[in-house]
């Protein structure tokens, strides 16, 4: 079943989504080939597949007045050690002179294949490909979603260069597949680099990102992503997480939230 009428996907999306299709295929039977591998402790790689369940509680001040509160809860199932799937249901609050409102905001659906994975996990340890599918549920006029569909395929490489020390660079695009009721669409591209130090039950994550518009609608914005968090038990994990602008376009004053991860077995 198509997201959008297919009438409604350029020639140029639909191709992109067939080239995805294939190498998901492809990429499928090459991880088979290699099934060990080796958790994480805390669950910060994020080309590892895992079983889990993760709630936020996140404030976002747009660059208008008014403020948006954001509950969610996602859950992850890995299928395989080297596949897994997933989903996250957001809960929007959003406060606007014009408007307040509390309602489903865009859920979002989630794919993760492994298609390389090393034995030697001091060194390159693993090469992940995955997407992202944001629905349409949310209203763009309240403030709650995007208006149309997204989707946003990503490709992510694991190294650990020391013990405790994990770096992960992350190419992400965010392509509309139709566009909202003012006619707008969205082709960012996201080039982010996760950096987590991990000590004993502790961690501290920063992840310069650089978001560029493919549309040359709004300038590039240079920004980073901290989190600092702390492993309760061998399942159990809480952390604050900051969105800094750095320089460029501003997409929003602040952005903040907590979170916290139960790993499943």
């Amino acid at each position: 079943m198509s997201l959008v009428p297919l009438d409604r996907i350029t020639s140029h999306t639909a191709e992109k989504l067939m080239v995805l299709f294939v190498m998901a295929l492809l990429l499928t039977n090459l991880a088979a080939q290699n099934p060990v591998s080796t958790l994480s402790p805390n669950a910060t790689d994020p080309g590892e597949p895992r079983n889990r369940i993760d709630a936020y509680l996140a404030v976002i001040e747009p660059l208008f007045s008014g403020y948006i509160m954001q509950p969610s809860v996602s859950a992850d199932w890995a299928f395989r050690e080297w596949g897994s799937v997933g989903i996250q249901v957001p809960l929007v609050y959003a406060n606007f002179p014009s408007t307040v409102t509390f309602e489903v905001g865009d859920i979002q659906l989630n794919t993760l294949l492994v298609f390389y994975r090393s034995k030697n996990i001091e060194s390159f340890k693993s090469a992940a490909l995955g997407c992202d599918f944001f629905l349409n549920t949310g209203d763009v006029e309240t403030g709650t979603g995007f208006g149309q569909y997204v989707m946003a395929p990503f490709l992510t490489f694991s190294f650990y260069p020391e013990n405790g020390i994990m770096i992960a660079p992350i190419i992400e695009e965010y392509i509309s597949l139709e566009k909202d009721k003012s006619k707008n669409s969205i082709h960012d591209l996201s080039l982010r680099i996760n950096s987590t130090l991990t000590l004993d039950e502790y961690w501290v994550t920063l992840t310069p990102e650089l978001l560029i518009d493919l549309l040359g609608d709004v300038k590039n914005l240079w920004a980073m992503r901290s989190s600092l968090g702390m492993m309760i038990n061998p399942q159990v994990g809480l952390s604050a997480d900051l969105f800094y602008q750095l320089a460029g376009e501003k997409r929003y004053n602040y952005l903040g939230r907590m979170a916290l991860k139960y790993l499943l077995k």
